[in-house]
């Protein structure tokens, strides 16, 4: 039984890579490539689909790449296509079918759509372009250095406001600056939460977190204050869990969870932290690290040097000087051996030994030996690899060499 138990884990890993790789070998993503000074693209199966025969390239967004040809940049798509001609001075994204591009010798942009037509004008500049996904774009005059709302048409929002400062839209809303003070737009226009904090986050989940003076604290959308300005440390909720640090009166800090409703849920009795992930999170206590859940039940004893999140119900762990894996019971899966360990993801884990890079499977088997400066893992079983930082490859999950090491970039893949 042993020996069937042991022949199915390895095939359920080997069908794992092989189905993860297939998924996205499917999705027709392709990665920039450049060699000999010369950009063209590949896809996930590391097979050169667009040849390296222009000058630079940008990302493929919304089914288009920018490219240039001598001074000049146009747009192609997935099938070497020239879809737009070059003409453009500067390398260009679309988003929302939409890309901002300028011409030389003319002041100003210019805002197309996929077919490379001209929608409008402005001599204002964009703080970050997204389309118009929100259906307006903050953009500042570079005349007065004010920053006002713009609709698609490439108009000024009618009894806009105008602002010193402003973020992107999260959330639905904006954070803006306005006499050194920070507050709220909507995509109206409608200033929703007024100018008093003397700084502020974007909205993420409907709570977004505040300076008041030199405390932090948590609002709603409605203003509201959700946690008091207690804390001079706050992060980011995980599992509805917020982690919060504070001094003692001895002066020690000390770190707990708070919940949605600005109340304690674990008490701040922790030397250290990590966020929740599948249920539990990493706590330190007396110079030693362990886990506890939401009930800040201890799980796993505090017998590690390090630790880090569970993802794919592992997490690295430090015994001795050396990095290891446990599972959500505390049983060590794989024995400290590295130097350095990363969450798995896909399956798969970077590890580093002697200050060199390699990857293992879940079984801690090397799938990629530890001989590279630096791995990128690029999704779906697929790693950036190089040993001198400056030629790169591709390898898979399977250990498989899809690019040799002969590349000067390789990029992330994008559609």
């Amino acid at each position: 039984m042993k020996s069937l138990g042991l022949y199915s884990v390895k095939f359920l890993m080997f069908f794992f890579v092989i189905t993860s790789i297939g998924v996205y070998a499917q999705d027709n993503a392709l990665a920039k490539i450049k060699k000999g000074g010369k950009c063209g693209f590949i896809n996930r199966r590391g097979e050169i689909v667009i040849k390296p025969i222009y000058d630079d390239a940008g990302d493929f967004s919304d089914g288009l790449a920018s490219v240039k040809q001598g001074a000049l940049w146009g747009a192609i798509d997935k099938s070497n296509t020239m879809v737009i001609k070059p003409q453009f001075s500067d390398g260009f994204t679309f988003k929302k079918g939409l890309a901002i591009v300028t011409k030389e010798g003319r002041t100003g942009v210019d805002v197309i759509n996929t077919t490379g037509k001209g929608l409008f004008h402005t001599e204002s500049y964009f703080v970050a372009f997204n389309g118009f996904a929100d259906g307006v774009e903050a953009v500042t005059d570079p005349k007065t250095q004010r920053v006002t709302l713009m609709t698609k048409l490439g108009k000024p929002l009618a009894n806009g406001p105008s602002f010193d400062e402003m973020k992107p839209y999260s959330d639905g809303l904006a954070v803006f600056k306005k006499e050194n003070k920070y507050g709220y737009v909507d995509k109206s226009g409608k200033i929703v939460i007024q100018n008093t904090y003397n700084d502020a986050s974007s909205f993420q989940n409907g709570l977004a977190v505040v300076k008041i003076g030199p405390r932090l604290a948590i609002i709603n959308k409605a203003g509201k204050q959700i946690v008091p300005p207690n804390y001079p440390n706050i992060f980011e909720f995980s599992e509805n869990k917020l982690r919060v640090a504070k001094k003692t009166k001895e002066g020690v800090l000390k770190v707990g969870f708070l919940n949605r409703a600005g109340m304690v849920l674990i008490p701040l009795e922790y030397e250290e932290a990590g966020d929740f992930n599948e249920g539990k999170a990493f706590i330190q206590k007396d110079g030693k690290y362990g886990y506890i859940d939401s009930t800040n039940k201890m799980i796993i004893p505090c017998n590690y040097e390090s630790a880090g999140d569970f993802n794919e119900g592992m997490a690295f762990v430090t015994i001795g000087g050396k990095v290891g894996y446990i599972d959500a019971s505390g049983k060590t899966i794989i024995n400290p051996q590295f130097d350095q360990g990363q969450e798995f993801n896909e399956g798969f884990a970077l590890v580093t030994n002697n200050g060199m890079q390699g990857v293992i499977d879940k079984s801690g088997k090397l799938v990629i030996n530890t001989q590279y400066s630096e791995i990128t893992p690029l999704g779906g079983g697929i790693f950036k690899v190089t040993a001198d930082g400056a030629s790169f490859g591709l390898i898979d999950g399977t250990g498989k060499v899809l690019l040799p090491t002969q590349f000067d970039e390789i990029d992330l893949f994008s559609k």
